[in-house]
């Protein structure tokens, strides 16, 4: 059984990416860590992202059928 982490921060950089003299560019974060396994997110696993509401996004492992 995986271990839960409660309620603990995180602080992610949000990257910028794209082509900068086009000025096309996208925000992005990479998750990454052993800390993500102790939230229950396993590798070769599904996510799903959602966002309810500006600012806020919901990270959810979810069971996919291939």
């Amino acid at each position: 059984m995986v271990n839960r982490i409660k309620n603990k921060k995180r602080i992610l950089k949000v990257e910028e990416i794209g082509d900068f003299w086009r000025k096309q560019t996208v925000p992005r974060i990479r998750l990454k860590g052993k800390w993500l396994a102790k939230a229950g997110i396993l590798p070769n696993h599904y996510g799903e992202v959602e966002s309810p509401h500006s600012g806020v996004l919901i990270l959810n492992q979810i069971e996919k059928d291939e």
